[in-house]
């Protein structure tokens, strides 16, 4: 993963904004169940790791967005669901100073994905709708002479 484009503003009331470009490759298991006509759920979640929520508090944008540019083969990007929430650690990570467990403010987006199109259904499928219409065929053919076909109809 890769970081850059940091951006730090103070704001009047002490609070301050800090914004980070996120780069990287992730990893994610598909649900196929529902394939080829299936959903998809990516969950990122994004904590500070040196400071818990008594020093950094998240605050969702909720006005945030997504580059409409991107694009993801044979996905549409449907909808992003960002919300914030507490997580709460049974560990003080070997600082014995702190509590037993620690609470760390995150933000977790959620990107619904949907496959773009049907005809991916109809790809899957011709080579058996082929299949079948050939196997119908046989029927049509002639049987009057049984020596040449009787190996071939089994």
């Amino acid at each position: 993963m890769k970081t850059s484009g940091y951006y730090l503003e103070n704001l009047n009331n002490g609070q301050k904004i800090e914004q980070i470009k996120v780069q990287g490759v992730f990893l994610h298991d598909f649900d196929m169940r529902d394939f080829p006509f299936d959903k998809q759920y990516l969950k990122f979640s994004f904590e500070d790791s040196t400071n818990d929520s008594t020093k950094v508090k998240y605050i969702a944008d909720l006005s945030s967005g997504f580059d409409k540019s991107i694009s993801i083969d044979g996905w549409l990007i449907n909808k992003l669901i960002i919300k914030e929430v507490d997580k709460i650690y049974d560990t003080n990570f070997g600082i014995y100073t702190k509590p037993s467990t620690v609470q760390y403010g995150r933000v977790e987006v959620t990107t619904e994905l949907v496959r773009d199109s049907a005809a991916i259904f109809f790809k899957l499928t011709i080579g058996l709708l082929i299949a079948v219409l050939v196997a119908l065929t046989s029927c049509l053919m002639p049987t009057h002479s049984g020596d040449i076909f009787s190996g071939r109809m089994g």
